[in-house]
């Protein structure tokens, strides 16, 4: 918004000159974007943010000056006598209706004469961007700017039936403003009308039909509050924003109606000449009650991290127009000004009293964080547990929106029934939740797939919908896809491979991680999958997930030109299998010491089946065992596969000898070798 410096010269009393006083409004967080000199003037841009309407006027900027301590406001003289031979009441009644209008002040100034506005006053309008139109308008906008609340004046003669009534419009209602432009409105628009039809819409603009005409000789003023939510919603919907829609948005000064109204009658009286009829009319719903706020100084101190003057204090929070209504030992008490609708909270206050003593006089400092010992919940220990593997299988997480179109869930389980529609949609692809992850888990992979990366490996940790009752019904899961096939080669030369056995080993990882259980895989026909190429996941004899490989009719909906595979777990069904109780013990100082063996075996041994026999034995000192080559080919007979075993051994309390393990080391060697018949090589 733009301010005129000679134009704020007339409400305080400072020797600043205007780079000072745009430092100052910066400090207080008024940001002046610019200060620009323009025709004998400086004129500042100044970005006041959308809860300080208080500041967009200019009595308004004095006050934080002022505040500052830089300077005394001088209030403008209000001072006009009243005709008591005519009365307001005597040509105009004024009736609330809707209540949306929370208060209606009416004044009459009789016998004007309409012309031009004094020099004085056009430049001053100008300097932020206004055209003069006549005398009595632009006293209107002059109150506006100076005093910071948005009047109308309307022609007496084309009041109909000498009443003004704040009426909701009708559904339909056609109403012309002064742009000349016929507006469609509707029930949740405020018109302002007469006995017969609208003559403004309440807040935003006058109407054509009752504008100050060259030969209008008796004015009615209006000084009004309206609800800021409704005239947002006006003037949003018909694209339509003055100068005045934009203060009462914000929140305007219910308090200040009769004082601005008795502003603009002054300066009619004196620039267009008349009279002003006595009695106001003043029609209030609800009479304003302040906000009483009680301010701890021990909290001032927590809070901002300095002790600050209660002197200071009571100054700044004084000269801002907070009222000291009582006081303690520790705390004080305020009243709000009207006109600081911003101001709600003990916090606000705070706000206030640091802002006006400079952001830049604190030190910089970190503060106190105290993190309480948390106790892990069974969710937490899984979902940990779920990270770690995928993270450790090459997957990385994303975060899709939980919303979809309905053809999205439709395409994964075509028989699913009761989505959860959103009343509001962004948009068609976004009208229902999500009953299956896959469904906009999709969009991501897709988009990485199609821009290139055939190493694709997403997962996400989500909750699906399903509409139970009048309520949905929400489930956690974990759902995986990645690209089916040989992926990058690894530094070794070895191309990783993805395919529906890699996710079977990532969810048995999983599930004996997390209840110390294996899972068990059967053959199902799910909507999704390839036909013969899915599986279940049963733990305990429940369902937890399915995996298998993406039918073409999914891909194709999702625009992939890749085979794909993917599982999916629930996070609830799991923990209801009962966890495996985690046990954490300090890492031993001392040396591991590795031993390998290589073996031919039978083709039809399972690794799982000599991992339980090697389990079984209980080898002290044995902390880990893995497979790490598997050969069959060349060499090899026919039925036989070569494998190589590491085994890793280490004591918590001492160095283990070369002799104690290697007897370790031959007692796994001979039970494998008498369980499978293998052979050592």
């Amino acid at each position: 918004m733009e301010f005129s410096y000679k134009w704020l010269k007339r409400y305080i009393k400072t020797e600043l000159g205007p780079e000072k006083i745009a430092e100052i409004f910066t400090e207080q967080g008024l940001t002046v974007d610019s200060l620009e000199e323009r025709n004998g003037d400086f004129v500042f841009d100044i970005d006041i943010t959308t809860n300080r309407p208080d500041a967009m006027n200019y009595l308004g900027l004095a006050r934080e000056i002022a505040a500052s301590g830089y300077g005394e406001i001088l209030y403008p003289s209000i001072d006009v006598k009243e005709d008591s031979s005519c009365k307001t009441s005597d040509f105009v009644s004024v009736e609330i209706e809707d209540t949306r209008c929370k208060r209606y002040v009416a004044k009459v100034v009789k016998g004007v004469k309409i012309g031009p506005s004094p020099d004085w006053m056009v430049k001053l309008l100008e300097s932020v961007g206004i055209r003069s139109i006549n005398n009595v308008v632009d006293i209107t906008n002059f109150v506006l700017w100076e005093m910071g609340h948005p009047l109308h004046a309307f022609d007496y003669r084309f009041i109909e039936g000498k009443k003004i009534i704040i009426r909701s419009a009708k559904e339909g209602e056609k109403f012309t403003t002064l742009d000349g432009v016929e507006r469609e409105l509707n029930p949740s628009d405020l018109l302002i009308a007469d006995a017969k039809r609208g003559i403004a819409l309440a807040g935003i603009m006058g109407g054509e039909n009752s504008e100050i005409r060259e030969d209008t000789t008796d004015v009615v003023i209006e000084s009004a509050y309206f609800d800021p939510a409704t005239i947002r919603k006006t003037s949003k919907r018909l694209a339509l924003h003055t100068d005045s829609s934009y203060r009462f948005e914000r929140g305007a000064d219910i308090e200040i109606l009769e004082k601005a109204a008795n502003r603009a009658a002054q300066l009619i009286v004196e620039y267009a000449g008349g009279t002003l009829c006595s009695e106001t009319i003043d029609v209030y719903v609800e009479k304003y009650e302040p906000k009483r706020i009680r301010l701890h100084l021990s909290n001032v101190k927590r809070i901002l991290g300095k002790g600050i003057e209660v002197g200071f204090i009571k100054k700044t929070l004084k000269n801002l127009g907070f009222d000291l209504v009582n006081e303690g030992d520790d705390f004080l008490d305020y009243l709000v000004p009207s006109y600081r609708v911003d101001v709600w909270r003990e916090i606000d206050l705070i706000e206030e009293i640091a802002r006006m003593y400079g952001y830049n006089n604190f030190d910089s400092t970190l503060p106190l964080i105290v993190t309480p010992g948390k106790t892990k919940s069974e969710r937490d220990k899984t979902i940990s547990v779920i990270n770690e593997e995928m993270l450790k299988a090459g997957f990385y997480e994303a975060i899709s929106y939980s919303f979809c179109s309905k053809n999205d869930n439709l395409v994964i389980n075509p028989a699913v029934k009761n989505m959860v529609e959103i009343s509001n949609p962004l948009s068609e692809t976004m009208s229902v939740m999500r009953t299956s992850v896959f469904a906009s888990l999709f969009y991501p992979f897709a988009k990485n797939v199609n821009y290139g990366n055939r190493d694709a490996r997403l997962y996400e940790i989500g909750k699906t919908y399903v509409k139970k009752d009048e309520l949905a019904k929400e489930e956690e899961f974990v759902s995986a896809i990645a690209v089916l096939g040989e992926h990058n080669k690894n530094w070794n030369g070895k191309a990783d491979y993805v395919d529906f056995y890699l996710l079977k080993g990532i969810i048995e990882e999983i599930c004996n991680r997390v209840t110390g259980k294996s899972p068990d895989f059967e053959e199902v026909d799910w909507p999704c999958f390839e036909e013969g190429k899915g599986a279940v996941v049963k733990l305990d004899g429940k369902d937890v997930g399915v995996l298998g490989e993406f039918s073409e009719k999914v891909l194709k909906h999702y625009e992939i030109d890749f085979p794909a595979v993917g599982f999916e777990l629930g996070i609830e069904r799991l923990i209801s299998c009962g966890l495996k109780e985690f046990k954490f013990k300090p890492f031993s100082l001392f040396p591991k010491v590795e031993r390998d063996s290589a073996f031919l075996i039978d083709k039809t041994v399972r690794f799982a089946d000599i991992e339980n026999v090697i389990k079984s034995l209980n080898i002290p000192y044995l902390i880990d065992f893995k497979l790490f080559d598997r050969y069959e080919g060349k060499g090899i007979p026919k039925g036989k596969v070569s494998i190589a075993l590491n085994f890793v051994f280490q004591a918590e309390d001492r160095t283990l000898n070369s002799e104690e393990v290697n007897q370790l080391h031959e007692k796994i060697i001979k039970e494998i070798i008498e369980k499978f018949g293998a052979e050592l090589r």
